[in-house]
């Protein structure tokens, strides 16, 4: 009976194949969760000292650009995610509520 042996370049290339197939499922699960933790530890990292929450510092009414400069002027990352993860907590905590459209936000009364 032959054994096949598969040579170390088909080998290599199967096992990366794995590999990536694993990362792709695993991106898949814990993705944002794992984007929202490492926006808030670069949050956490960069405040600069300051407790003042980012939301205190924004109008009762604000846009994306608002938020966006107040994370410029604060030296804090202002990719796209960075700031969807922002506005999504702040809305899901009740913080926050979507008005005019996609850009525009209103911060809510605290009870």
């Amino acid at each position: 009976m032959q054994q096949h042996v598969l040579q170390p370049a088909a080998y290599l290339e199967r096992e990366l194949r794995c590999i990536v197939c694993w990362l792709l499922i695993v991106s898949a699960e814990f993705g944002e969760k794992l984007e929202e933790e490492i926006s808030q530890g670069l949050e956490l990292a960069t405040a600069k000292g300051s407790v003042e929450s980012l939301l205190d510092l924004l109008p009762s009414e604000f846009d994306k650009s608002d938020l966006i400069a107040l994370r410029v002027k604060r030296k804090q990352s202002t990719s796209p995610n960075a700031i969807r993860i922002v506005l999504h907590r702040w809305k899901k905590a009740g913080k926050i509520e979507q008005v005019d459209g996609l850009a525009k936000y209103r911060q809510l009364k605290k009870n």
